[in-house]
């Protein structure tokens, strides 16, 4: 029986596979090199939004201290000026948190610094605390209506209380000297002007101020809807809330000052005795300091003069000079290693002890020996 015997060359094949599988660690590094990427990218990501995060909290709690602390400083100047009668100056208060777009701290500043004022001037109390509350409003009006600030329009009020009139023209009334006093001896019936009083004064301005406002007078109320008042409320709502953060941080922060307040003065001589030498011993590292950098500088100069390329460099150039004028190779040989070795334009005892030196005066010396034996 014949025998038929087949020989397959398996080479390409195998060739083949190890493509194959090679084909497949490339893909399964790359696609690992990629994912990893992605793994690093994410968790960069993280740590930069949780470090964004962290300072915004920082931020924030910095920004509620801040705010409680006025609040605290506020609330005291109120309590002292409506003293006996906060439970109607409360009253007062939230009206204008309600309806005219004042925070808490906001609404008890005014209230407290307009009826300071007017209690200055002699005006009865229950008098000046109701007089403060209608010129608080009248002030939110103003500055709704000529588009300026409620702190601007409550100076420019309480300026004009005391005398002083030109603020008012940026909300478009002029007041004169002349018309407070004839108002106010109308007012209070008076037949002799050296009978008005500061507080009589006080009224007419107030009086005159309203006359003379027109439609501003309402233009709160009228403009709640629109977006400039209700940025406004917004405001106030942010402080209301960062004076409830800060109250809670308030306490802890006054105490740790406090201590420190108290270690300090405790240890004020031991400090300032330590602090003159740490100072000292700054300005020694300092100075210490600049004076390694100058030998560091000095010493990479000299380095960077004495390396072989430059001066290699400086050679051949002074090589092709000379040979292009004329000038004989050991006279260009000579000049072009004096010329490299004469870095400071005095002698060379410290360039010549180097071993680069050394060497390319043996070849110079080696090159005039062989020139004198030819001759």
């Amino acid at each position: 029986m014949p025998v038929i015997q087949l020989e397959l060359d398996s080479t390409g094949a195998v060739s083949s596979l190890q493509k194959f599988d090679r084909a497949v660690d490339n893909t399964q590094t790359t696609t690992t090199s990629k994912f990893a990427a992605i793994a690093g990218g994410v968790a960069a990501a993280a740590a930069a939004m949780a470090a964004a995060v962290g300072a915004a909290m920082i931020v924030v709690a910095k920004q509620s201290i801040d705010a409680a602390a006025r609040m605290e400083e506020t609330q005291n100047k109120y309590d002292a000026v409506f003293e006996g009668m906060t439970d109607t100056s409360d009253a007062w208060v939230k009206d204008l948190r309600d309806n005219y777009m004042l925070s808490e701290r906001g609404a008890k500043e005014y209230l407290a610094a307009t009826k300071a004022i007017l209690d200055g001037t002699k005006m009865q109390t229950e008098e000046a605390a109701k007089l403060s509350s209608e010129l608080v409003k009248v002030a939110q009006d103003l500055s709704s209506f000529h588009d300026k600030t409620q702190q601007q329009a409550v100076d420019a009020m309480t300026s004009a209380l005391t005398g002083e009139y030109e603020a008012m023209k940026k909300f478009g009334i002029v007041i004169k000297k002349s018309e407070i006093i004839q108002r106010a001896m109308i007012d209070n019936n008076l037949e002799n002007k050296d009978a008005v009083t500061q507080a009589m004064e006080a009224q007419a301005a107030y009086a005159l101020i309203i006359e003379k406002s027109g439609k501003a007078i309402g233009d709160t109320a009228r403009s709640q809807a629109s977006y400039v008042s209700q940025m406004k409320q917004f405001d106030a709502i942010v402080e209301d809330v960062k004076v409830l953060l800060g109250e809670s941080l308030l306490p802890i922060v006054t105490q740790l000052i406090t201590e420190f307040n108290q270690w300090y003065k405790t240890n004020e001589d031991l400090i300032q005795s330590q602090l003159l030498v740490w100072i000292d011993n700054i300005i020694i590292g300092m100075k210490t300091a600049w004076e390694w950098a100058g030998k560091a500088y000095d010493q990479f100069a000299r380095f960077a003069a004495m390396n072989p390329l430059a001066m290699a460099a400086r050679t051949a150039g002074s090589i092709t000079g000379s040979v292009q004028s004329g000038t004989g190779l050991w006279d260009t040989i000579k000049g072009a290693a004096s010329s490299a070795f004469d870095f400071e334009g005095g002698t060379n005892v410290y360039h010549i002890n180097t071993p680069a030196n050394k060497d390319v005066i043996r070849d110079i010396t080696a090159e005039q020996t062989r020139q004198e034996a030819q001759i």
